[in-house]
C-alpha cells in the first residue's frame, strides 16, 4: 500500500541577462532585502522569494512600478566605468492591504510577495537588493515565451483556453487538459537552449506508452473530478492548482472520497517542477471537543500517484544519496531509494533506509541525505526527482521502475508495521520536485545538492528588519545591533541557538530522542522536559506531540525577520506549521466551508495515548484549544503558501459559521455555548479568532465576508469586554464588574490577539478601546499584579523575579472610579519564576502602544529588568535540562523579542498606529537612470551585464535567442 507521484524536470543551465540601470529619475525606496544561501552548494538560475512589508503612508497600491536592483557591480561595459545597478527579474503579488482585501487594487499594499530569479550564487554567501517604486521603468531586456526578443516585454508563462493550460519556461512546454485525469498530457523539451521550437517530447498522450498508469492513483484507483487552473501568471513564474478525488470507496457514514490538490510552480528558463502535493481524508463529521472520542470509522490508507515516461530507449538508471552513486542500465530492473518505517533492529529501535535494484540489496543505513533517482533517455534527455526531508517523513520512497520515475509519499512493504493511514478529517502534505535537462545523469549528478535544497531549503527573501519596523505589521522588533549590544539580546539569542540544537541534533537531539519521524507527526515537539530519556525499544507511535503547544515556532521566525538566517525557517518552522494546519487541525480537504463546517480548520489538539496508526491528534482528547497558530502569520508573509491561504479560509469560514450571532445585545447571546460559540477571551477563543484575522487579512476569496466578521466580533468585544480599560474575560455581565483570564494566558495570546487587530486596523471603529484597554490592562497587572497594589507606576523596577506576584486580578465598575484588586487564590498555581521574562515583554509591548505614554509601562531600567527576567530563565531548567523546544519554554519565550526591542531603545519607541500618515526616516527617494547600453560596433545591439558573470560583459543583438 503505497502513495506515490510520479514525474520529472530539471532546471537548464542557459545564461540570463539583466539590464543595466544607471542614473535618471527619482524612485522611492520601499525596503532593502536580502537572500542568503546558508548552505556550501551553489545556487544557479534559482527562484528566491517572500514576503516585504509596506508602509501605510506609501500608499503604494499597484506593482506597475516596482523594480529590484543589485547594487554595487562594476561593470566593463563598453562606454561605462562606473558602479552600476542591475535590474532583476521579479514578480510581484499582494499578499495583503491596508483596510481591505488582498484583491481591493484601491487599497495600499501591506504585504508583498516578491519572486525573483537569482542567477548565480555561490555558497555561505548573502546578496543585498533594494525594492525600488518608480515613475518609470527601464527598457529592460526581456524574454518571451518564444524566447526571442520582442518589445522589451517579458510575456507571462501561462495560457489557456476553456479546456487547457499551457506552460512555456523557455526550456518545456508543458500541456494540461484541465479536466484529464493524467493531469499532464504532454511535455516537449528544446533539443537546443537557442532554437526557435520545442521538440524533444517528453512525453505525450499520443506516445505509444501505458498512459493508464499515468496521472495520479490511489491503491491503484485512477482520480476522478479532476479541475486544473491558474493561480499566478507571469513572466518569472507560474503556478497551477489540479483538485480532484480518488476512485475509491467512500466514508461508510458520510460518503465522501478521499481527495487531493497539487500545486505545481513551473519557474522561467527551468526544467523544474517544483510540486507540493496535499493528501485528504475527507471522513469525519465535526472535531471533538475535549473527552469526547474521535470516531475512527475511515481511516485512509494512501497508495500510489504515478506519471508515466514514455516507452523509449532507457540509457542509464541512477540512485544517488548519502554521497554514493548507483547506477545501472535498462536491464538490470528497477532501482529505489527508500526510508523505511523504523523498527527494532536488535539493539533498539532505529531508523532504516536502503537502495535496491529489483531484489538485489545495493546499500542501506539508517537514513537518507540528499536522496535523487534520474534517469537518461536516449535522447540524452535526464529526468531526476526527489522529496523533501525523507530522512524525517517514513516511510517514503523514490524510484524508476518500467519506464515510470517518481516518489512515493506514503509506501508500504506489505509489512502493517510499515503502515501509515490517514486520520479522519487528516490531510498530509508533501514538497518535492522533478527535473528535465538536457544534461547527461553523470553531469547532472553535479545538481543533486541543489535539486534538494530547491525543495527543502529554498531561496527567502529577508526584508531589513528597520524597514519592517517602518512598515508597523508587527510590534517593534529588535535589530541585529540591539540583539548584541544588550545583556538581553545576547542570552536570548544563545537561547535560542540552544534550544534550536538540542531539538533538531541527529545524534542526541529531542528528534532523535523521542523518535517523532513520520509524515503525519514530525517534526512536533514535546509536552515537557522529563520526557528525555526513552527506552531503546520506544516508537514513533510512542511519541507525544503537542500541537506547536505555545507555537515556539512563533519566536523562531520572528528571529528570522531580526537576522534573515534561514535555519529558523527551514529546520523545522515551516514544516512544523504546514503540519498544525493540514494534520493536526480537522482537515477535510474540499469539504472545508460545507456541512459541518463549524469545526473545519480548527485545531483538534494534543495526542492522548495510544498515539496509533490513523488515531494521532484524533484521540479522546482532542480539543479545539490546543491550535497554537501564534507564528501562522509570520510563517506566511516568510514563505506566501497557496495551500496555506486555503487553510486560512477553510478556518475563516468555520469561525463565520460557529461564532454566527455578534455584535448584538446581551439578550441575544444567552443562546451561545460555553466552548462552542460564546464570545469569551480565552486562549481557546483567541486561537479561533487568529484564524479569522489570517483569513481577514490573507484570503484572495470571500475577503468582505471575513474582514466585516472580523469587525463585528472585534467591536462586541469593545463593547461588552473592553469598554472598562481591562480584558473582562465573560461573554456577558461584565458592566457591574468582571474578572481577567490568568496572566499566562494574557501575555501569552490573549494580548497579542488585539494587539494584532489594532496594528492592521488602526482605523476601525473598536481600535481605539481596544488600545486603551491593552494600555490600560498591563498598567494594572503592574500595579496589582507584580507590585501587589502600589499607588503609583514605579519609575525603577525591581528585579528579583515573580516573588509576591498575585495571579487573579478582578475590577468592580459600579463606583465612579473603577477599583481593581488582585490576589492568589489557595489551591491554584502561582505565577511561576519561568514566566517573568514573557509577562516584562508584554507590558513593555503595550508601553509601544501607549498614545501618551502616561501610564509609566517602561521604567527607567528597562534593560536591566529584561535582561535580568531572561537571566533568571536561562539557568532554569525549563532551559537547561537540554530537552530542547517543549511547552514551558515555548511559552516563557513568546513575544519576548518585541519586549527585548523595546528595552533596546529605552522605551523610546513613539506611537504604534499605522493608518494615518506619518513622515519616516526611512521613506527615502532615490535617484537611477536607465540606460540603454550600446555596442560601440553596433548601435542596434543591448549590451547587458550577465549577473552569473558580474563584472563582465556580454552585449546581444535584440533578435537574440534565449539568452
Amino acid at each position: 500500500m503505497t502513495l506515490a507521484f510520479v514525474l520529472a524536470l530539471q532546471l537548464f543551465t542557459s545564461s540570463f541577462s539583466f539590464a543595466n540601470v544607471l542614473p535618471d529619475s527619482s524612485c522611492l525606496r520601499v525596503a532593502n532585502i536580502d537572500v542568503t544561501n546558508d548552505v556550501l552548494v551553489s545556487r544557479n538560475h534559482e527562484l528566491a522569494r517572500g514576503g516585504v512589508p509596506f508602509p501605510f503612508n506609501f500608499h503604494i497600491t499597484n506593482t506597475t512600478n516596482l523594480i529590484v536592483v543589485r547594487d554595487g557591480v562594476q561593470s566593463t561595459c563598453p562606454n561605462t566605468t562606473t558602479s552600476i545597478l542591475q535590474v532583476i527579474p521579479a514578480q510581484y503579488r499582494p499578499l495583503s492591504r491596508w483596510n481591505a482585501g488582498p484583491q481591493d487594487e484601491n487599497a495600499p499594499i501591506q504585504w508583498l510577495e516578491v519572486s525573483m530569479l537569482v542567477a548565480d550564487m555561490e555558497g555561505n554567501t548573502t546578496q543585498q537588493y533594494i525594492l525600488y517604486n518608480c515613475p518609470t521603468l527601464p527598457d529592460v531586456f526581456h524574454i518571451t515565451n518564444e524566447e526571442t526578443v520582442s518589445n522589451h516585454v517579458w510575456n507571462s508563462l501561462a495560457s489557456e483556453t476553456l479546456t487547457t493550460i499551457d506552460i512555456r519556461t523557455g526550456l518545456l512546454h508543458i500541456h494540461f487538459n484541465k479536466t484529464s485525469p493524467h493531469l499532464i498530457t504532454s511535455i516537449y523539451m528544446k533539443s537546443n537552449a537557442h532554437s526557435d521550437t520545442y521538440g524533444t517530447p517528453v512525453f505525450n498522450e499520443s506516445d505509444t506508452y501505458n498512459i493508464a498508469r499515468s496521472g495520479v492513483q490511489l491503491n491503484g484507483l485512477s482520480a476522478e473530478n479532476v479541475a486544473c487552473r491558474i493561480l499566478e501568471n507571469g513572466h518569472v513564474k507560474a503556478v497551477v492548482l489540479c483538485e480532484g478525488d480518488f476512485n475509491a470507496s467512500p466514508c461508510p457514514t458520510q460518503g465522501h472520497r478521499p481527495s487531493f490538490s497539487l500545486i505545481w510552480t513551473f519557474l522561467a528558463g527551468s526544467g523544474d517542477l517544483i510540486y507540493e502535493l496535499n493528501v485528504y481524508n475527507e471522513c469525519g463529521d465535526v472535531q471533538p471537543r475535549y473527552g469526547q472520542q474521535s470516531t475512527l470509522d475511515y481511516r485512509l490508507v494512501v497508495s500510489s500517484l504515478l506519471i508515466s515516461l514514455p516507452t523509449r530507449d532507457v540509457v542509464v538508471v541512477e540512485a544517488t544519496a548519502n554521497n554514493t552513486t548507483h547506477t545501472t542500465d535498462l536491464n538490470m530492473g528497477s532501482i529505489a531509494v527508500k526510508q523505511h518505517a523504523g523498527r527494532n533492529q536488535g539493539s533498539g529501535w532505529r531508523r532504516k533506509y536502503s537502495i535496491q535494484q529489483g531484489d538485489i540489496l545495493l546499500e542501506q543505513g539508517e537514513y537518507l541525505l540528499k536522496p535523487q533517482v534520474s534517469v537518461t533517455l536516449d535522447s540524452n534527455v535526464t529526468i531526476s526527482t526527489g522529496l523533501a526531508n525523507m530522512r524525517y517523513r517514513e516511510p517514503q520512497a523514490l524510484l524508476y521502475n518500467n519506464n515510470i520515475i517518481g516518489a512515493e509519499v506514503l509506501f508500504s512493504d506489505n509489512n502493517n508495521n510499515d503502515i501509515r493511514r490517514i486520520g479522519v478529517g487528516q490531510g498530509v502534505v508533501n514538497f518535492g520536485s522533478f527535473t528535465i535537462s538536457s544534461r547527461s545523469v553523470s553531469q547532472n549528478r553535479e545538481r543533486t545538492i541543489q535539486n534538494v535544497m530547491k525543495i527543502e531549503r529554498g531561496l527567502l527573501i529577508h526584508t531589513n528588519v528597520e524597514d519592517v519596523n517602518n512598515a508597523k505589521v508587527f510590534p517593534l522588533l529588535p535589530t541585529n545591533i540591539d540583539m548584541m549590544n544588550t545583556s538581553a539580546g545576547r542570552t536570548f539569542s544563545t537561547m535560542l541557538q540552544n534550544l534550536h540544537a538540542w531539538t533538531i541534533a541527529e545524534s542526541d537531539g529531542q528528534w532523535a530522542r523521542q523518535r517523532n519521524y513520520g509524515a503525519l507527526q514530525w517534526p512536533d515537539y514535546q509536552f515537557d522536559q522529563w520526557q528525555y530519556s526513552p527506552s531503546p525499544d520506544d516508537t514513533p507511535d510512542g511519541y507525544e506531540g503537542k500541537s506547536n503547544y505555545w507555537s515556539a515556532t512563533s519566536s523562531v521566525l520572528l528571529m528570522f525577520i531580526v537576522d534573515g538566517r534561514p535555519h529558523w525557517v527551514w529546520d523545522y518552522a515551516l514544516w512544523l506549521e504546514h503540519v498544525l494546519w493540514k494534520t493536526i487541525a480537522f482537515n477535510p480537504g474540499r469539504r472545508c466551508g460545507q456541512e459541518g463546517a463549524m469545526y473545519h480548520g480548527l485545531g483538534v489538539g494534543v495526542d492522548y495515548f495510544p498515539y496509533t496508526d490513523g488515531a494521532r491528534y484524533r484521540q479522546s482528547g482532542g480539543s479545539d484549544d490546543y491550535f497554537y497558530n501564534m507564528g501562522s502569520d509570520e510563517l506566511y508573509v516568510i514563505r506566501p503558501s497557496y495551500s496555506l491561504e486555503q487553510a486560512f479560509r477553510c478556518a475563516g469560514d468555520s469561525v463565520v459559521a460557529r461564532y454566527n450571532n455578534v455584535n448584538v445585545s446581551e439578550e441575544l447571546q444567552t443562546n451561545r455555548q460555553r466552548y462552542v460559540n460564546q464570545l469569551v477571551i480565552s486562549r481557546q477563543v483567541s486561537q479561533h479568532m487568529n484564524a479569522l484575522r489570517y483569513a481577514a487579512q490573507f484570503s484572495h476569496g470571500n475577503n468582505n465576508k471575513y474582514r466585516n466578521h472580523l469587525h463585528s466580533i472585534m467591536e462586541e468585544y469593545a463593547n461588552d469586554n473592553l469598554f472598562g480599560g481591562v480584558l473582562c474575560v465573560e461573554d456577558t455581565g461584565n458592566h457591574d464588574g468582571c474578572y481577567a483570564d490568568q496572566p499566562f494566558m494574557n501575555s501569552a495570546i490573549n494580548f497579542d490577539v488585539f494587539r494584532a487587530y489594532v496594528l492592521l486596523y488602526g482605523n476601525s471603529s473598536s481600535a481605539t478601546v481596544i488600545r486603551n484597554a491593552l494600555v490600560n490592562h498591563a498598567q494594572l497587572f503592574v500595579r496589582h499584579n507584580m507590585f501587589a497594589g502600589v499607588s503609583e507606576m514605579p519609575i525603577t523596577w525591581p528585579t528579583g523575579g515573580v516573588n509576591g506576584w498575585r495571579k487573579e486580578l478582578e475590577c468592580d465598575f459600579n463606583s465612579t472610579m473603577a477599583t481593581c484588586n488582585a490576589y492568589n487564590i489557595a489551591g491554584l498555581e502561582p505565577i511561576y519564576g519561568q514566566e517573568q521574562s514573557m509577562h516584562v515583554a508584554a507590558v513593555f509591548i503595550a508601553h509601544a502602544l501607549d498614545t501618551d505614554g502616561m501610564h509609566g509601562l517602561c521604567p527607567n531600567n528597562a534593560r536591566e529588568v529584561m535582561g535580568n527576567a531572561l537571566q533568571i530563565l536561562s539557568t532554569d531548567s525549563y532551559y537547561t535540562a537540554g530537552a530542547g523546544w517543549w511547552k514551558g519554554i515555548s511559552q516563557a519565550l513568546r513575544d519576548v523579542l518585541h519586549g527585548i526591542a523595546v528595552a533596546s531603545r529605552d522605551c523610546d519607541v513613539g506611537n504604534i498606529n499605522n493608518n494615518t500618515d506619518v513622515n519616516s526616516s526611512h521613506s527615502n527617494t532615490t535617484t537611477i537612470l536607465y540606460t540603454s547600453l550600446t555596442d560601440n560596433n553596433n548601435n542596434n545591439d543591448m549590451c547587458l551585464l550577465l549577473n552569473s558573470q558580474p563584472g563582465s560583459c556580454s552585449c546581444w543583438k535584440r533578435g537574440a535567442r534565449y539568452l
